[in-house]
């Protein structure tokens, strides 16, 4: 279990649990009770968060069964909290995503939010990809590591938590001609080249480990995003181009979308965005795409101007 998921279920259980059921004796605990606590805390919280609590909570009297604590998990016989756990969030069409990616152009995270559109790649992963994990001749991006942020280490960069987020990645053309600009952007900062002077930079290094998607401040580029900036400005930007209370994540939902709507497989989607065929389906706002006609694997992305 990551740091971060211990931390979340530590919350869940200091903030939830503990206030309602915190002083009843463990032999004493109930599956009424348990139903109690759910059927309190959808009151405020969403069904995703509810449903955490259940399996922090669970997991815990696990722990007391094994421990010859209990007898009984009561948790077991609880009516355990439901939710859309593939929900993709409002999906775009590609005119709306058109009018999404280009209100972001110009914007700091116009390159990363291009990323997230045409790759399908979770936030975390993306602000972890470095340079060396793109290849502009193959258009490939490869998929190796993830940001995990924590109270006890801060934000750290780690190896994916299943086999299926590593994975390769195939981008198109024009993504890769903004990604080869922001390149070329970095490039120019490591020399102390101003923008606008023409020189060779094919001798310029990057610090080894630098980030495509780098937080502010130095010039190694190995400083990392916070993801909750990101989510900030992401908010703002689509409020103002009128689609407030669009989910980032819908990104990863509508690429999917549009990859299914072109006849591509099931499996090979979602070995595209490291998720669980399954789980891919679910998600699903309409259920799994009729094959058609052969398209283009990918939607037509804009270019950088």
């Amino acid at each position: 279990m990551s740091t971060r998921t211990l931390e979340r279920y530590n919350n869940l259980l200091r903030l939830h649990v503990a206030p309602t059921l915190g002083s009843r004796p463990l032999q004493k605990l109930t599956a009424i009770e348990i139903d109690a606590l759910y059927v309190e805390r959808e009151q405020v919280l969403a069904a995703r968060t509810v449903h955490h609590v259940h399996v922090a909570l669970k997991a815990c009297l696990a722990v007391a069964v094994r421990k010859k604590l209990i007898a009984a998990n009561p948790a077991d016989d609880a009516e355990a909290p439901t939710f859309d756990e593939g929900e993709a969030g409002r999906v775009l069409d590609e005119a709306e995503l058109a009018t999404v990616l280009q209100g972001f152009k110009g914007r700091a995270i116009y390159a990363l939010v291009l990323t997230l559109a045409f790759t399908g790649c979770r936030l975390n992963e993306a602000l972890a990809s470095q340079w060396i994990d793109i290849n502009f001749e193959a258009k490939t991006l490869s998929t190796l590591r993830a940001i995990e942020p924590t109270k006890k280490y801060g934000r750290r960069i780690k190896a994916p938590e299943t086999a299926r987020g590593v994975r390769v990645i195939t981008i198109d053309d024009a993504l890769i001609e903004v990604l080869r600009q922001v390149h070329d952007k970095h490039l120019r900062l490591v020399a102390g080249i101003p923008d606008g002077v023409k020189v060779d930079t094919s001798l310029v290094r990057l610090t080894q480990g630098a980030l495509i998607f780098p937080g502010w401040g130095g010039t190694d580029l190995l400083g990392t995003r916070n993801c909750h900036s990101v989510e900030t400005d992401w908010r703002e930007r689509v409020a103002k181009i009128g689609f407030a209370g669009l989910r980032k994540h819908g990104l990863r939902g509508t690429h999917s979308t549009m990859l299914l709507d072109r006849g591509v497989g099931v499996h090979t989607v979602a070995a595209r965005i490291g998720d669980d065929a399954a789980t891919l389906l679910r998600s699903m706002p309409n259920g799994p795409a009729r094959p058609t006609r052969a398209q283009p694997l990918f939607p037509q992305s804009p270019r950088a101007r």
